[in-house]
């Protein structure tokens, strides 16, 4: 055996070896222990404490309003666009062509008679039935 394809094969089993050790280490959770911890202080945990306090730091900003009298502010200039109204598309996009029209029904209904509640099985399907050639 010559000494590169020594090398070669060194090479190549310690590279499996890292490869398995790194798999084991990954697959069983690395170091133990949680990653993300929670820490509880006084019935309050870090992010709402954290909200609590912007809040409070927010309380004592103070604004001047005599900025809106400056000059500056008075020479911005808007160049906002007025849109258009557009008319409106197809109450469903999605409905086949041809099926925009609102569905008109006629029913008859007898005054004295209560409706009788429909199954399932008698359900009026609202899909179009298909095109036979």
């Amino acid at each position: 055996m010559h000494l590169s394809e020594h090398k070669h094969t060194i090479a190549i089993s310690v590279t499996v070896l890292v490869l398995i050790g790194a798999g084991f280490l990954f697959l069983r959770g690395g170091g133990g222990g949680e990653v993300l911890q929670v820490e509880t202080v006084g019935g309050v945990d870090g992010t709402d404490s954290t909200v609590i306090s912007l809040l409070g730091r927010l309380r004592t900003v103070e604004f001047d309003e005599a900025i809106f009298a400056s000059p500056g502010f008075r020479n911005l200039v808007d160049y906002g666009v007025e849109l258009e109204s557009q008319p409106r598309g197809r109450s469903n996009p999605f409905a086949p062509v041809g099926t925009d029209a609102p569905l008109e029904v006629e029913v008859e209904v007898d005054e004295d008679e209560e409706p009788e509640p429909v199954e399932e099985d008698q359900a009026i399907s609202t899909t179009t039935p298909p095109v036979e050639e």
